[in-house]
């Protein structure tokens, strides 16, 4: 497999795995609030606006730390070809 179809495998695997991290743990968020605080009027509001928040940003931050540590070991950068590449160094900017 060449670099391109590696990235593409990666990022379509990740993104699976983000919007299901992204699902549980706003399930899991969902579920323990509903049991302490029941589900009335303004608390089931608040409380599904609160389990959005904690799925979009739990699994925004594991899957953070999961890319930083897959480059750390080396392993990522030099079997994915970058998204965004560099401009040439010789062209000028207007």
């Amino acid at each position: 497999m060449n670099k391109k179809a590696n990235t593409v495998i990666f990022m379509l695997i990740a993104t699976i795995i983000n919007i299901l991290l992204m699902i549980a743990l706003g399930l899991v968020t969902f579920i323990i609030l509903y049991k302490i605080f029941g589900f009335e009027d303004f608390a089931g509001l608040v409380i599904m606006i609160v389990s959005m928040a904690v799925g979009i940003g739990g699994s925004l931050l594991i899957y953070t730390k999961v890319v930083n540590w897959l480059n750390k070991t080396g392993k990522l950068e030099a079997n994915l070809d970058p998204l965004i590449k560099p401009r040439h160094k010789g062209r000028k900017g207007n």
